[in-house]
């Protein structure tokens, strides 16, 4: 089966996550926090459902006996299913990240159907110290009028707490389409699209928003995204980043609130 978690990683952590140029470019006060805490926020949420879709495709549990404990209500390939991924209190990931607590995860069908639906729920669920809630609903859509996959994603009541005890609270619709790749063994072919937008309330009780207002362009031989504009809005200010022409490199725009464009660099 393809297996999805790895197009669907690290999206947003690369919508948000860059290092401006020059330091005062994102000095915007509460536009800052707000795009940190939308970088901190994809990035937690998008961990949970690469874990999920990593155990139930791939791994199905440590191998070796230890953590997490992957359980299947009925057997695998059955429909519907329910599976529950249990990282205990303390599970050290090969990439370092420690987990703690329950990813269940409720299946229709399997996800390269159209019409089925995966839905995550988290419970108790920590990555590094930071509490993780809330529930994500990706849906097989099937072909678009293009005749490319097509899946829609909506992440509800979700809400993050970090150490100090402030959260980020949010919710957000997006849609994915494969443009090429998607019925193919591997992932060095694959060449997605995303768009939707998202709101919600930042670590310190003020809203924000973003929105995709050009479809955002991920291969997966470039760890960057390559095309495509989002922005963020927060405190009446708004700023887009435009992710270049589809060359793969760490270059990007960014559209101040007064009209001023800086380049910037992607995170490494």
């Amino acid at each position: 089966m393809k297996n999805l978690v790895l197009f669907l990683s690290t999206i947003f952590v690369l919508m948000l996550s860059f290092t401006a140029c020059k330091k005062e470019a994102l000095d915007f006060g509460e536009l800052s926090t707000a795009s940190e805490d939308v970088a901190i926020s994809s990035d937690l949420s998008q961990d949970a459902e690469d874990e999920s879709f990593n155990q139930i495709e791939n791994r199905g549990g440590d191998p070796n006996g230890g953590c997490p404990i992957v359980t299947w209500e009925k057997p695998k390939g059955t429909f519907p299913n329910t599976v529950t991924i249990d990282f205990g209190t303390s599970c050290t990931s090969p990439n370092g990240r420690v987990r703690g607590g329950k990813i269940i995860v409720t299946m229709t069908d399997t996800i390269v159907n159209t019409g089925a639906v995966r839905t995550a729920t988290l419970e108790n669920y920590t990555v590094d110290g930071m509490e993780v809630e809330g529930t994500k609903t990706l849906t097989n859509l099937g072909p678009d009028v293009n005749g490319y996959p097509n899946f829609s994603r909506v992440v509800s009541n979700a809400k993050i707490t970090l150490p100090d005890a402030s959260f980020i609270s949010w919710n957000a619709n997006q849609t994915i389409t494969f443009k090429e790749g998607f019925y193919t063994k591997g992932m060095a072919d694959d060449v997605i699209l995303i768009a939707g937008n998202g709101s919600g309330t930042n670590r310190k009780g003020n809203p924000f928003s973003y929105s995709i207002i050009e479809p955002l362009l991920k291969n997966k031989f470039c760890k960057w995204l390559v095309k495509g504009i989002i922005e963020t809005t927060a405190g009446g200010k708004t700023i887009s980043i435009d992710f270049g022409d589809g060359s793969c490199d760490r270059l990007a725009n960014l559209t101040l609130p007064n009209g001023t464009i800086k380049p910037i660099l992607l995170r490494p």
